[in-house]
């Protein structure tokens, strides 16, 4: 392990694209939030890293909070970034502390879980539907969510795991025929896929095998269930028959992960798929304050969780581990403000590169003018990062500087441009640049962060994203009004909601590190949506009623290509005394 010091936020994206660009290999960054991953992301992409090469770990513990069904689209970007960590392609993975540490499938059991399709390959496609169905994946007609297969005829359509768009495999009896993506709404091709992994839907696979559970679990629900009072005792015993009955059966269900520790004992964490990749920690301290605070939330809420009679008793240790895992990887590199480090990590080598943040000069030319003049005299190259390419022209034609528009020319001595805004700008005079951003020319800091994928409402990045009065839409619950975030107290630990009101008297209380299950509301004809009931059925019935459309609209598209392909070209008239002449 080693330690780069004096590193300021805007510096340390620039360090690791450099390095990741000059050796390409698997990379894990570990960040403090989501959102600073996703800054992480947006500097990354600026950098040159390509935006195919970068993938989110989101957290998946949820589950572990609250009975819910799994949040597909969060589900998928999980099991995505698990399954870059296990291939050998050079990803950049960002991860938070928590999502990092958290316990997922072995290594070995998630490679023998993948499923390997490509064009020209012999196999059936009963067997591909067995295989996916023991992977978790359900059939769905049409498909319309990560984890889910139809067949129709020759076709088979999956929408993988840590994919954007849903497959269609045909088949030519049993040999595949051809893989493309397509688009879930207007079933139109978007590309041709050669060859494709299919992962897991879930975190929990069963083990091979028969396996009895029932009288385990049981056994353990009524002894537990002893120092309980008689409605929790009840209701785990209750829950826990059901539970094991599915385990039995092998089938997937809602709260499955739960009883990961009991399939997979000897499961690790995202840092043990990365193999002799390297570990980017940022700022380690912080991420051992806030690792410690996660692990300390989860086991309060299982502790709470088990007093009520919901699960079976567990420790924060069953699904997370603690920070000191990070200490004990390889290839590890510490990227921090000053020197301090957590006890856990044991440094080989540290580097001062003596970066440091630049003052806005905005309406100062004279200041600007000083400070390039200085960086040349030092022979620094220069890049100017702006979403504003002709202004920034024209601000620094002022203090005569022309810049040329080309990248990462470091013997070229005129300064270069870089479409997009860094948000802060930054002199390495250890590596041999300096980095002027809208920040300093303009004083405007914004980031322009990369949008989630949604299919319906707008993107959330952030609570700041949402003001008080704006329509959303809970995945689960329908349309409700956001009235503010709140903080209130959950198994002994405060926390953050987004308070989200319904029909009076029902409210909503949505964890705040839970914000990918709330969008925002979107209504093109500008007229006042009709707020939905927590306890009705209104929702649900949109749901289906979208759906049924879904399938009517395929099925038509079906029968149209049926017809189309059943269609016979009427036959050509005997020629003609004038064609006879032209031949």
């Amino acid at each position: 392990p080693c330690e780069y010091l004096s590193v300021p936020t805007e510096v340390r994206p620039v360090v690791v694209a450099t390095c990741h660009l000059e050796r390409p290999r698997k990379t894990l960054i570990v960040c403090s939030s989501h959102e600073r991953a996703l800054h992480w992301q947006a500097r990354l992409e600026l950098c040159g890293v390509p935006r195919e090469h970068i993938v989110q770990l989101p957290s998946g513990l949820s589950a572990l909070f609250e009975d819910a069904a799994p949040e597909h689209t969060a589900l998928s970007d999980r099991i995505g970034a698990l399954r870059a960590l296990v291939e050998n392609d050079p990803k950049v993975i960002i991860a938070t502390a928590s999502s990092a540490l958290e316990r997922t499938l072995p290594t070995e059991v998630l490679e023998s879980c993948f499923i390997h399709v490509k064009a020209g390959d012999e196999v059936s496609s009963d067997d591909l539907m067995d295989r996916l169905a023991e992977l978790g994946y359900e059939r769905q007609e049409p498909v319309r969510e990560p984890g889910q297969f139809s067949r129709r005829g020759g076709i088979l359509d999956v929408f993988a795991m840590g994919r954007d768009f849903p497959l269609r495999i045909e088949f030519f009896g049993d040999e595949v025929e051809s893989i493309r993506a397509f688009d879930p709404v207007s079933q139109r091709s978007v590309e041709s896929v050669g060859e494709l992994r299919l992962a897991p839907s879930r975190e929990t696979v069963f083990p091979s095998g028969a396996t009895t559970f029932v009288e385990m679990l049981e056994t353990s629900a009524r002894h537990e269930g002893a120092a309980l009072d008689p409605a929790a005792a009840q209701r785990l015993e209750d829950l826990v028959a059901d539970d094991a009955r599915a385990l039995d059966d092998k089938v997937f269900f809602d709260r499955l992960d739960l009883y990961r520790p009991l399939l997979h004992p000897d499961s690790g964490c995202a840092v043990d798929l990365l193999g002799d990749g390297l570990l980017v920690l940022d700022e380690p301290l912080e991420l051992e304050s806030i690792g410690n605070r996660a692990f300390d939330e989860l086991a309060s809420a299982l502790e709470a969780r088990h007093q009520r009679g919901e699960i079976l008793f567990s420790t924060a240790g069953d699904f997370m581990l603690t920070v000191e895992r990070f200490g004990l990887q390889e290839r590890v590199v510490s990227l921090s403000a000053m020197n301090a480090l957590p006890d856990w990590l044991k440094l080989t080598g540290q580097f001062d590169l003596n970066a440091s943040t630049l003052e806005p000069y905005r309406g100062r030319a004279e200041a600007l003018t000083l400070a390039m003049q200085n960086w040349k005299q030092q022979g620094l190259a220069l890049f100017v990062s702006t979403e504003q390419p002709h202004r920034a022209k024209s601000v620094l034609a002022q203090v005569e500087v022309f810049p040329i528009e080309d990248r990462f020319e470091f013997e070229l001595p005129l300064p270069q441009l870089i479409q997009g805004n860094l948000s802060g700008g930054f002199v390495a005079p250890d590596l041999g640049f300096a980095v002027v951003t809208d920040a300093e020319l303009f004083g405007v800091r914004r980031l322009r962060l990369p949008q989630k994928r949604f299919r319906e409402g707008a993107p959330i990045a952030t609570v700041l994203d949402l003001k008080p009065g704006d329509y959303v839409v809970h995945i689960q619950h329908g349309i409700g009004v956001f009235r503010g975030l709140i903080t209130r107290e959950s198994g002994g630990v405060q926390k953050e909601y987004l308070f989200i009101e319904y029909v009076p008297p029902d409210k909503l209380f949505v964890p705040a590190d839970q914000l990918d299950r709330v969008q925002k509301f979107l209504n093109p004809a500008d007229t006042v949506p009709k707020i939905n009931r927590l306890s009705g059925t209104e929702w649900q019935k949109t749901i289906r009623a979208a759906r049924d459309e879904a399938r009517k609209f395929a099925r038509d598209l079906v029968a149209l290509y049926a017809k189309r392909k059943q269609a016979q070209r009427p036959g050509f008239g005997p020629d003609t005394p004038f064609q006879a002449e032209m031949e």
